[in-house]
């Protein structure tokens, strides 16, 4: 992406930013869909030049009361194909240490499809050789963004997992006369495999999305400030940072714990309709929105 098309991305984001803060300072999913299709689009852009982690793996065979030792791995990875990255499920903040402001989301990858070109699997004496391809359908990844405090814009990942497992489709060739066994095989290389990718993939998708918010962070502090952004709501990465600045949800806290003293009061009142974080202590109240599917 060259740096005009990175100026114009981050002056839109930055419009929607302000566009969306000026009508609901305190929906986080809404933003968060936002920056999510962002990420989409560039992850997209530059997966499949990129290469993923190589996979080392060990795992026994058993046949009754015989067990054999096998080996797998695979070099020259990469991704052949990605697909939609959406919000699943509700975004929450919370205070992590030294009062950084931590954004905790779960996003869903609709397919990841990663390639390698050489493996080699060991079972006893016998070698197989060839390429394997593995597709990944869907995964729910949990991810958590450190925020940094204003007036600099400032996001770091602080670590990406699997929050869910999807289905996984693996297809070995180049296996030679072994080729019609494969069909056999399949059921039992998904169950020894399904970890190992998955932890791959979100290995890979670390790198990915820690250089996309890395320079998006970058493309937006080189812009002038929006006046709406001023003292009361600094700049911050669009989509990811929508609890605003410390005094806004200083205000949220104050606004919620009242809240909270009233509904004590009236114990027929039900707290169903709030999100409890177990991280910051105190129930967050959002704002129902639609689910966002976005192909960018």
């Amino acid at each position: 992406m060259g740096v005009a098309a990175e100026q114009e991305e981050a002056s839109s984001l930055k419009r929607s930013l302000s566009n969306e803060a000026a009508s609901e300072l305190g929906d986080l999913d809404r933003i968060l869909d936002f920056v999510l299709c962002c990420l989409a689009h560039n992850l997209t852009n530059t997966s499949s030049s990129q290469r993923v982690p190589d996979l080392n793996m060990s795992f026994p065979l058993k046949y009754g009361y015989i067990e054999v030792q096998c080996h797998l791995s695979a070099q020259e990875g990469t991704v052949d194909g990605f697909e939609t990255l959406h919000r699943d499920g509700r975004a929450t903040t919370f205070r992590g240490e030294e009062g950084k402001l931590v954004l905790d989301a779960t996003a869903g990858l609709h397919f990841l499809r990663l390639r390698y070109a050489q493996y080699t699997l060991r079972v006893g004496l016998f070698t197989l050789q060839g390429t394997l391809e593995a597709k990944l359908s869907p995964v729910a990844l949990g991810a958590r963004v450190a925020l940094g405090a204003p007036p600099a814009l400032d996001a770091r990942l602080l670590g990406l997992r699997v929050a869910r497992e999807g289905a996984l489709v693996v297809d070995a060739s180049g296996l030679g006369v072994w080729n019609p066994l494969l069909p056999l095989a399949q059921r039992w290389l998904n169950e020894r495999m399904r970890h190992c990718l998955h932890r791959v993939a979100v290995r890979h998708l670390e790198r990915l999305v820690q250089d996309t918010l890395q320079r998006l962070t970058s493309a937006v502090n080189a812009l002038p400030p929006l006046p709406l952004f001023g003292n009361h709501m600094a700049r911050q990465l669009p989509g990811i940072n929508v609890a605003q600045s410390r005094e806004c949800l200083q205000e949220k806290q104050d606004e919620q714990s009242n809240r909270e003293r009233k509904l004590n009061l009236n114990k027929n009142n039900s707290l169903s309709r709030f999100m409890i974080s177990p991280y910051f202590g105190k129930p967050l109240e959002h704002k129902s929105t639609v689910p966002f599917r976005c192909h960018c």
